[in-house]
């Protein structure tokens, strides 16, 4: 399955915090699968993120976060709300991260990079009962075809 970028409402509402960022106004992240499904992601104020948990060595090749590159911010947006409420299983919010930061520009070897890594070591995130800053309570899914 692919999933396509469609866009975001108030993509840079968000500010930094001491050891993350924390939305100020609803963030909603549009998406569509290749069958013509389309996934409205809605962030409400609260949400913690710390966009990419790329470590710093590896951020000269694959950044984290950029001040330019909303698309590459959303990427990382969708994969944390994806891990912190379980709303999605891991394989495809993995797959949802990999396809938006193609999406945002980023070469296809970086992104299989950063798709392996989240897979094979950010197992331990997934799921509420894994997620300390309850972001569970503050992500939404709604999935429809038209």
């Amino acid at each position: 399955m692919h999933f396509s970028y469609l866009g975001a409402r108030n993509p840079r509402s968000y500010i930094k915090t001491d050891k993350d960022y924390q939305v100020t106004d609803d963030i909603y992240i549009r998406l569509q699968d290749d069958t013509g499904v389309k996934y409205s992601w809605h962030f409400f104020p609260g949400f913690k993120t710390d966009f990419g948990s790329v470590p710093r060595i590896a951020r000269l090749v694959i950044p984290n976060r950029s001040d330019s590159n909303d698309i590459l911010n959303m990427a990382y947006l969708v994969h944390d709300g994806a891990y912190s409420s379980g709303l999605v299983h891991r394989d495809i919010a993995d797959q949802m991260l990999h396809d938006i930061l193609l999406d945002a520009g980023i070469a296809p070897w970086k992104a299989r990079l950063v798709k392996w890594a989240v897979h094979n070591f950010a197992e331990g995130h997934y799921g509420p009962e894994n997620d300390k800053d309850d972001n569970d309570l503050f992500v939404e899914l709604k999935v429809y075809s038209e």
